[in-house]
């Protein structure tokens, strides 16, 4: 994989209040990638990605290819070498682009914090509160970042499709999974 850079302001711009407030995505970022003498396919030409949120969901709102010195011209082969949605996946998690809200102790406020993935046990009891809460963490992170969360559910947690899907859909029902997104101005952690 090729080094990635991000080009972000400082922090108290704008960005997304993601999921009710359970996320934040810190864009537009500017990503760019490099080759690293590991890569199995290195690319032959810098690569910037304009990354912005679209729907609720991190997205690729620009590409841009520049050809290196003594590089090849850029072709169509080239530009679909980009796996432009692996990438926005990373640069979500890897390079912190989207952060969980953890809400402050009584009236304190809220700060952004890393995202972390719920325990591997933790729906062993049921459909409990605080599983319904893991769900709703892992259904929000999914969709901001652009993976499929049933998918990551029954792959990483063991679910089956029909209890991901009926769990999702009593976290919706119960308030506690809020598909709202709004655009903030300032930092929305505080």
């Amino acid at each position: 994989m090729p080094s990635f850079t991000v080009n972000n302001p400082e922090p108290g711009r704008s960005g997304w209040s993601l999921y009710g407030g359970r996320l934040f995505a810190q864009v537009p970022a500017r990503i760019a990638a490099t080759s690293t003498k590991d890569d199995i396919e290195p690319l032959e030409h810098h690569v910037e990605m304009e990354i912005d949120v679209v729907d609720g969901r991190l997205a690729c709102t620009e590409l841009r290819a520049v050809r290196t010195t003594d590089g090849p011209p850029i072709t169509s082969d080239h530009l679909r070498r980009i796996p432009v949605g692996s990438w926005v996946e990373h640069a979500a998690e890897a390079l912190l682009i989207v952060q969980a809200i953890e809400s402050g102790a009584s009236g304190k406020s809220s700060s952004s914090v890393d995202f972390t993935w719920p325990p591997a046990d933790f729906a062993k009891d049921g459909p409990t509160e605080d599983a319904l809460e893991a769900i709703s963490q892992i259904y929000a992170f999914c969709m901001a970042t652009g993976r499929k969360p049933i998918a990551v559910l029954t792959r990483e947690y063991g679910l089956t499709k029909q209890t991901a899907s009926r769990w999702v859909a009593t976290a919706k029902r119960r308030g506690i999974l809020v598909e709202e997104h709004r655009k903030v101005e300032g930092d929305a952690t505080g």
